[in-house]
């Protein structure tokens, strides 16, 4: 008298409510019915005594039960018990249905770790034509690890030249990480040989305390170059310039460069055009 092991089994509610049977009981024997249901699914099998499976029912009424007792079968090696031809048709539904799960995922299993070891190695062909022997004294010595081919393959490729020049371990040094590697040739130049590591540590924390992208090589190409900006930098201690300061800057040179000019070819009681032409700047 198996039980089942799933904890519940389909219920067709149109095919339920089109059946005769259940169409005939009253509300009461349905009641009666879907519990004795219930407890067929979970024991495998109800009592076929009539008392006890009144009191299964909560002391449900004899001649209720009469109607819903021929709805069971008497167990066929235990008379004392009923089983539900339904029932036991999805019981075996459900057992088959996971048995054929189980084997599915066993073979899945089977072949996954059947499946040959990617890091073997495909040894080339002898002269004669075949593989060694497993025994030959050759094989162990051609036989190698793929880890092992991977590291020669690694030791065998060229370090970069670039790595030693003196800009690009100053960097290292200041930042403390590689820049990126696409941009080492850049570094290099801006750098040059003879790197000022004090200065490029002082362009490198000032950047980092702004809060400034690590990433951007603005500190090195622009500050490292030209001055932090909004510091004092340089022996000449001068500030270093805006944008806007740098045009305006540019302006007047070039007006005092055009008024030395005129004044140099002009008459002498022209107006001095760098006047005229800085009056609005």
């Amino acid at each position: 008298m198996a039980k089942a092991k799933s904890p519940a089994f389909q219920f067709y509610a149109a095919e339920y409510l089109a059946d005769e049977h259940v169409q005939l009981m009253t509300l009461e024997e349905e009641g009666i019915y879907i519990r004795l249901l219930a407890y067929c699914w979970r024991e495998g099998t109800i009592p076929a005594d009539i008392a006890l499976l009144s009191r299964l029912c909560k002391n449900a009424p004899i001649n209720s039960l009469k109607i819903v007792i021929p709805r069971f079968d008497q167990h066929p090696e235990h008379p004392d018990r009923l089983v539900h031809k339904r029932l036991e048709k999805e019981r075996t539904k459900q057992t088959e249905y996971h048995e054929k799960k189980s084997k599915a995922g066993k073979n899945g299993a089977k072949t996954r770790w059947s499946k040959p070891d990617s890091s073997a190695i495909v040894l080339p062909l002898a002269e004669s034509g075949s593989l060694p022997l497993a025994n030959d004294s050759s094989s162990s010595s051609i036989a190698t690890s793929t880890s092992k081919i991977k590291r020669d393959q690694r030791a065998a490729k060229p370090r970069d030249p670039r790595l030693d020049h003196p800009a690009l371990k100053a960097v290292i040094e200041v930042k403390g990480s590689y820049p990126n590697k696409d941009t080492w040739d850049l570094v290099i130049k801006v750098v040059g040989e003879s790197p000022d590591i004090e200065r490029l540590r002082e362009c490198w924390v000032t950047w980092r305390s702004r809060d400034y992208a690590p990433g951007n090589l603005g500190w090195l190409t622009d500050w490292y170059v030209n001055g932090i900006q909004g510091v004092r930098n340089g022996s000449n201690g001068t500030n270093r310039e805006s944008a806007s300061e740098r045009k305006a800057r540019n302006l007047r040179e070039n007006v005092e460069l055009i008024g030395a000019l005129s004044r140099g070819s002009g008459p002498g009681d022209c107006e001095d055009p760098v006047s005229v032409l800085t009056a609005g700047v």
